[in-house]
């Protein structure tokens, strides 16, 4: 977020993104379509022979071998844009406490953008599952006047976010 996009008299207090766990997970998603890719490379190698001269013999496996390996393509082309999915939303995700409200900005294959003013804010809920307390990342619902419920998974460092929050919302009610 640039100093333009904010409003008169207002500046950042805090700003965290997306947690590091986010690229693990983009990793593994990349891992799984490497095996793919090695099995299948593997099999290949190993049994591409016989396959062919059955498929010759066969007219009806070479109809099956196609639409098969269209399947494992496709199958790879998801597992590789799910891996690059979580990597552009490490990158692309923003999470600003400023004086007068909350910024929340995800944006990659679409756009996600929440700005809540602080005096709009009824709760705010943190979840942190084992893994979560272990390694700083949790999930934060923000509730804003009339119930709307917001979610945000795998945020930095949550408790001190919510804390920030608290502290921001204490001083716009004084």
């Amino acid at each position: 977020m640039e100093k333009k996009d904010l409003m008169n008299e207002e500046f950042i207090i805090y700003r965290t993104g997306l947690h590091w766990i986010m690229v693990i997970y983009g990793i593994s998603w990349g891992l799984v379509g490497i095996c793919i890719i090695l099995l299948l490379g593997y099999l290949s190698l190993t049994f591409g022979e016989s396959i062919i001269s059955t498929i010759k013999q066969y007219r009806t496996l070479l109809a099956f071998a196609s639409i098969f390996t269209i399947i494992i393509l496709l199958l790879l082309l998801a597992v590789l844009f799910e891996a690059i999915s979580y990597l552009m939303d490490y990158k692309n995700s923003e999470f600003i406490i400023t004086n007068k409200r909350i910024i929340i900005k995800k944006d990659w294959m679409g756009r996600l953008s929440l700005e809540m003013y602080l005096n709009r804010i009824e709760s705010i809920f943190v979840y942190q599952s084992t893994l979560g307390k272990l390694l700083n990342y949790g999930t934060i619902t923000i509730v804003g006047v009339g119930g709307t419920e917001e979610h945000f998974d795998y945020i930095n460092k949550p408790l001190e976010f919510y804390k920030k929050i608290l502290k921001e919302i204490e001083s716009v009610m004084h």
